[in-house]
């Protein structure tokens, strides 16, 4: 039975200090070089997470941006099999309730294989904070007036407090056939996210394609947080590392360690020591 196991990044297969050990990036080369599908399903970027996937050696797909993109990082140039725009129309409402509700928006936009980040204005601390972790990840990151009129809107993203962006969500949701997902960051506390992605862009959807893709029969799935329970819920079995939330625990089949103790590559090594 051929088998895709598929990891969350942040708060799953890396550590606290958004890097992976030495013992985690050398068991998934050397069990991806062995054949095993081992992939991603992150909320990050590609341009985000290059600095921390640069040692990795991935060859199954990743998907990234909830859902977003599917893409194959195992050639150079890398080559994207699969993306999913959003409505313009609706996209540019969706920023005006971001900012009407105090979480001016960062927009980003897909062109030539490579994206494009555009925000109006810097309105809080947290906002402040993401985007200078962020600025020279990618092509280019740019404070404008009016948002790019060309390329493929393809992800939304803000940050605040948990009261603003749960509200935000609330109103956005129900108006615009979008998916939304709100989650506290795993490395700073009070800060909370809101991702919107097409309404066909989830971890779930996009783990079903993957699936498809590599001609696998069943999907093992490891998360730690709220955003991997679209991904949960197509898996056949649903791994949680000891430090993920209580609500991503409840819905685990099995509990491994937590992320900065190994847990997905200590699981992952028993499986194929298993197999051989």
């Amino acid at each position: 039975m051929k088998t895709l196991y598929i990891s969350d990044l942040d708060g799953t297969l890396i550590g606290a200090d958004a890097t992976p050990s030495k013992f985690t990036l050398d068991t998934i080369n050397r069990l991806s070089s062995e054949g095993m599908l081992i992939s991603l399903a992150t909320s990050r970027s590609l341009s985000d997470a290059k600095h921390i996937l640069k040692d990795f050696r991935f060859k199954t797909p990743i998907i990234t941006m909830n859902g977003t993109f599917i893409t194959d990082i195992s050639k150079s140039p890398r080559k994207t099999l699969h993306h999913l725009p959003l409505e313009r129309k609706a996209a540019l409402k969706t920023c005006e309730i971001l900012e009407q509700k105090g979480c001016p928006p960062n927009v980003f936009f897909f062109s030539n294989e490579d994206l494009d980040v555009e925000y109006k204005c810097e309105v809080n601390e947290h906002q402040s904070y993401f985007n200078r972790l962020r600025e020279k990840s990618y092509r280019s990151f740019r404070q404008v007036d009016i948002f790019n009129e060309t390329d493929q809107i393809v992800f939304i993203a803000a940050v605040g407090d948990e009261n603003a962006v749960k509200t935000a969500a609330e109103m956005i949701a129900p108006e615009f056939v979008f998916n939304c997902t709100c989650y506290e960051d795993v490395y700073r506390k009070g800060m909370w996210f809101i991702e919107v992605t097409s309404r066909f862009a989830n971890k779930a959807l996009a783990a079903k394609k993957l699936k498809e893709l590599t001609s696998a029969d069943r999907i093992v799935a490891f998360g730690d947080n709220h955003n991997d329970l679209p991904l949960f819920s197509v898996a056949d079995l649903k791994i949680a590392v000891e430090n993920a939330t209580d609500e991503v625990k409840a819905a685990a089949d099995l509990i491994i360690p937590a992320n900065t103790c190994d847990g997905v590559a200590k699981y992952l090594l028993e499986e194929y020591e298993k197999s051989r």
